[in-house]
């Protein structure tokens, strides 16, 4: 039984698969907005884009922006999971590994031997 365990570091891969739909569409909005967009209130750069740059692009940003936002909503819930998870696995490895320890002379000897 393996006690390599990846719960944890599939967290930082969930979070990092959830910032790539951002590093999209900032790189798409900046390049399209041409210094149109803002600072000063960033949550609103997309919807004053709307009329400025072209449909399909305003699409792909409005999905891309979803996407980010659906993702870093569920990762503390992911989070929540894989930690249990990973103290499940902790649990039942040490768990099983002990009830091996100690079961395994007992039944190695309760089988009856060839002669």
């Amino acid at each position: 039984m393996s006690s390599n365990n990846y719960s944890i570091h599939s967290i930082i891969a969930a979070y990092g698969l959830g910032i790539t739909p951002h590093g999209y569409y900032i790189v798409k909005m900046m390049a399209n907005a041409k210094g149109q967009s803002s600072n000063i209130l960033p949550r609103e750069n997309l919807s004053n884009l709307k009329g400025r740059i072209p449909g399909q692009v305003w699409d792909k940003l409005a999905r891309a922006r979803g996407a980010h936002l659906n993702a870093l909503e569920g990762v503390p819930m992911f989070a929540a999971a894989m930690a249990s998870l990973s103290t499940l696995i902790h649990i039942k490895f040490h768990k099983a590994n002990e009830l091996f320890q100690y079961s395994w002379p007992v039944t190695w000897q309760s089988f009856p031997r060839k002669t």
